[in-house]
């Protein structure tokens, strides 16, 4: 009896917890993992277990140790490198996985290892030519990384270093490109002698998509770099020797704005003692230096003045200003008295002056607080006459006079919506002006006008496309249209600053070289042959402001002096150097 009752209660006590167990669930099968075929990752699949609600996915470097790489509701999983150094799978390196199915209902299965070892896409070598035919730079450059499988899109920057640099800097970007679209090649004017060898590269961006865990459409950046290709320089320029004229202009505000002028094959020079507003001060060149001819101003000129500008007329200096009211004042061994009264009868200071000379008179371009732009004459009396007058009654900017080959061109801007803008030129032949260029064109601004011995006018633009605020070089063509010398494999030459010719007639140029982004040197740039060519010559000391000219055979080149400056940027002082074509 006792036997039967023990027998009969081991079977049911066998039964009870043989029915509390939870029963496990089947491991993931079917597993395969990517090796070398995705950026950034490495992607497992596996069949679904049924009543699985997770999956728990363990990686295994190659120290040994088994970290947790993720976890996803269903399959497949991207292990983009979760508990790995910065979160990032390595490139090269490869990783055993393991894998088990898991629910709240049921015991999680054992980890089951996968077959085979797995591993990201190791990236290829850019392969890159350079070649220069007659400063016609092609860099070509093959990519297998282009056609990867999760890659989304891609771009490629393409830098240069010039052999007196010590970093890249780039000069062009492409657009974004798909996976497995190409633009691989890129051809430009070099904007360097052809002595002065020059190195190239490829930077390139892949963006990939991956799958974080149980969010879609995660991604990442990877890197790339081509190797290296050196050839020399670009296009031949004129020869220049470089003399230095001394430095000048002393401030200790800093100095934001200079102008040159050249009257009788003397240089004149005008500056701003102040970044904002200050005392114009007037250096004239005598022999080998800058001297400053402006000691003995009048008090009124020893203001603080927003807009300025000056001219000479047989051997009489002229300034004119405005501060609390309009002044114009003379030099001829000793200062005049302001030459205009009460604001030329307006009544309020005009918003803008703009002075010139030619053989008879004193142009004074004049826009005042009713929006209207007139221009009055004066002939060394005490009337200022209107038979030189325009009538504007136009927003308008950018009020420029200069005296070319003899003649007095005005030029200003218009303004039609908020970045197009209407250019004018005109001179005046005597007794009314002529026109020279009505042009319409976006983001025009900061216009300086220059023209060469045959009276081909040339101007440049800080600007001309808003998107990319580089501006350009133009020649006026007709009345009503002017046309770019600069195309857009020239980049190099951003915001052109100032404009003048050489004593071949060839245009001269002051451009922006941005080396990086802390340093932006003032460079010149020379067209001759319908070919852009950089000056050579040490610039690195140079920052702008920057202003140029020309007499006969010597040409003048003024600049901030980039090792002095005030934390904000402007120079304490500026240097003047004279260039002698070979």
């Amino acid at each position: 009896m006792n036997k039967l009752f023990f027998l009969i209660a081991s079977i049911i006590l066998a039964t009870f917890f043989t029915s509390c167990e939870e029963e496990s669930l089947d491991g993931p099968s079917s597993v395969s993992v990517s090796q070398g075929t995705y950026l950034g990752i490495v992607h497992l699949s596996w069949d679904p277990v049924p009543d699985a609600q997770y999956y728990n996915i363990e990686r295994q470097g190659p120290d040994g140790s088994w970290l947790n790489a993720g976890t996803v509701t269903t399959p497949p999983f991207d292990d983009y490198g979760f508990n790995l150094p910065d979160h990032k799978i390595t490139f090269g390196t490869h990783y055993s996985y393991r894998i088990s199915s898991a629910s709240s209902s049921y015991d999680d299965s054992p980890f089951r290892e996968v077959t085979g070892e797995g591993w990201t896409y190791v990236l290829q070598p850019i392969i890159l030519t350079v070649t220069n035919e007659n400063g016609e730079i092609k860099l070509s450059w093959t990519d297998a990384n282009a056609n990867v499988q999760n890659v989304q899109y891609l771009y490629y920057e393409i830098q240069q270093k010039d052999a007196n640099e010590n970093t890249y800097h780039s000069i062009h970007t492409t657009d974004h490109l798909n996976k497995g679209e190409s633009e691989n090649t890129y051809s430009f004017t070099s904007n360097l002698e052809s002595d002065l060898a020059t190195s190239y590269k490829i930077y390139a961006v892949y963006n990939y998509a991956f799958k974080n865990m149980d969010q879609e459409g995660a991604g990442g950046q990877c890197y790339n770099e081509s190797n290296e290709e050196t050839v020399s320089g670009g296009s031949s320029t004129s020869s220049y020797t470089w003399s230095s004229l001394g430095d000048f202009g002393a401030s200790t505000n800093g100095i934001s704005f200079v102008r040159t002028k050249v009257y009788d094959n003397t240089l004149y020079t005008a500056i701003l003692d102040n970044p904002e507003i200050g005392s114009p001060i007037l250096y004239k060149l005598n022999g080998s230096s800058l001297n400053n001819i402006s000691a003995s101003y009048p008090a009124d000129l020893q203001n603080s003045f927003g807009n300025i500008d000056f001219t000479v007329k047989s051997g009489t200096e002229y300034i004119t200003g405005i501060s609390d009211s309009t002044y114009i004042y003379s030099y001829s061994g000793e200062w005049s008295n302001n030459l205009v009264s009460n604001n030329f009868g307006y009544t309020n200071k005009p918003q803008a002056l703009a002075i010139e000379t030619d053989e008879q008179d004193v142009f004074v371009a004049i826009y005042t607080n009713n929006n209207e732009l007139v221009v009055k004459t004066w002939n060394h009396d005490t009337i200022w006459d209107d038979n030189a007058s325009i009538s504007n009654s136009d927003a308008i900017s950018n009020i420029e006079m200069i005296q070319l080959n003899g003649l007095v061109y005005l030029y200003y801007l218009k303004s039609n919506s908020a970045h197009n803008s209407t250019l004018y030129i005109k001179h005046y032949n005597g007794s009314s002006w002529v026109d020279d260029l009505e042009w319409t064109r976006d983001n025009l601004m900061d216009i300086k006008l220059y023209a060469d011995g045959n009276s081909n006018l040339y101007f440049v633009s800080n600007s001309q496309q808003f998107a990319e605020w580089t501006g350009s070089v133009f020649k006026v063509t007709s009345s009503t249209n002017a046309e770019d010398l600069i195309s857009g494999n020239e980049d190099w030459k951003a915001f052109p600053s100032d404009i003048s010719v050489n004593s071949d007639g060839d245009i001269m140029i002051v451009y922006t070289h941005i080396v990086s982004a802390t340093q932006v040197n003032p460079e010149l740039a020379v067209y001759k042959n319908n070919t852009w060519g950089k000056v050579s010559g040490v610039y690195t000391n140079g920052a702008f402001p920057a202003s140029i000219n020309h007499i006969n055979q010597d040409f003048f080149f003024i600049y901030g002096d980039a090792q002095n400056l005030t934390q904000y940027g402007q120079p304490l002082k500026l240097k003047a150097e004279k260039l002698t074509e070979n």
